[in-house]
């Protein structure tokens, strides 16, 4: 057996061997440029990303339906406190939206409620541009409505001059971030 043939069979003769260093080359710079894309891209998106809406679990209900319909309840059952400056109630059907920044100096947390119903003007006692003698959709935060005489201004978001609920088809509650990010956080089909 003729060693220098097998050695150009399995390693390969002068001419053959040049191919091999230079793929060899040509492979280690394409990986080494793929590796920087991929390092650069990862650092480079580390940068501000902005705000995440906050995480939080949320419970709706109603009283009656259709022309019946008295009252939309929602609660903050539990997740991330929010704050009540970056929320925003928007009722579908009567063209309303409100925010909830009056709500709570010290955050919305589990437990805090909103009741929204519709009340007459002669029952709120608000400094807002109301007309006297009108029905309001109105939001209660952490009371029922039962008796609003003790309900100060900043524990009621007044949503619309509207005299029923029954036109309200989807409410939705929304977090806008200072720096102007929004996102639909919950929403409840009114059945």
């Amino acid at each position: 057996m003729n060693l220098k043939n097998l050695s150009k069979k399995i390693i390969g003769d002068e001419d053959e061997r040049a191919v091999s260093p230079v793929i060899g080359v040509i492979l280690m710079v394409a990986i080494t440029v793929i590796l920087a894309a991929v390092i650069a891209a990862f650092v480079l998106d580390m940068g501000d990303m902005g705000e995440t809406a906050p995480s939080a679990t949320y419970d709706w209900s109603q009283d009656g339906s259709g022309s019946d319909l008295e009252a939309i309840h929602f609660e903050h059952q539990g997740g991330d406190s929010l704050d009540p400056s970056e929320l925003s109630l928007s009722l579908s059907g009567v063209d309303s939206e409100d925010d909830l920044g009056n709500w709570s100096d010290s955050g919305i947390s589990a437990g805090s409620s909103v009741n929204i119903t519709v009340v007459d003007s002669d029952d709120l006692d608000s400094t807002d541009n109301i007309d006297d003698n009108e029905d309001y959709i109105v939001g209660l935060f952490d009371g029922d409505g039962s008796d609003l005489s003790s309900v100060d201004d900043e524990d009621i978001a007044i949503f619309a001059q509207h005299s029923a609920l029954e036109d309200v088809e989807e409410v939705q509650l929304i977090w806008q971030s200072d720096g102007g990010d929004s996102q639909i956080l919950d929403d409840y089909q009114v059945n």
